[in-house]
């Protein structure tokens, strides 16, 4: 099994952690991944209109001019990203929770 993965987080520090975290799970479940990192959504967006192939979005709650719920309520709305869920970041905590998207 095969995931391209997109990390969109404003923090460096918690952008190296999540980026450990997904590739210690993926080696533990025997899991190909490759991971793209960006700094803002809106660099994200930018790329995604090129690159529409990720499997997998871990989004940053707390961002700048666009935080990750309204990142992944932009994509379902335009229909770049079929969403079920999401996987925000809660810089705070420091961990994963799902988020639905309705």
């Amino acid at each position: 099994m095969y995931y391209q993965i997109a990390i969109c987080d404003d923090s460096k520090i918690d952008t190296q952690y999540i980026t450990n975290f997904v590739k210690c799970w993926a080696q533990e479940a025997n899991i190909s991944v490759h991971i793209d990192a960006f700094p803002s959504a809106e660099v994200f967006l930018f790329h995604y209109e090129e690159k529409k192939d990720y499997d997998i979005l871990l989004l940053d709650v707390e961002m700048g001019a666009m935080d990750g719920v309204t990142l992944a309520k932009t994509l379902r709305k335009s229909r770049l990203f079929f969403l079920q869920a999401i996987l925000t970041i809660f810089p705070k905590a420091m961990r994963l929770t799902p988020f639905i998207i309705s």
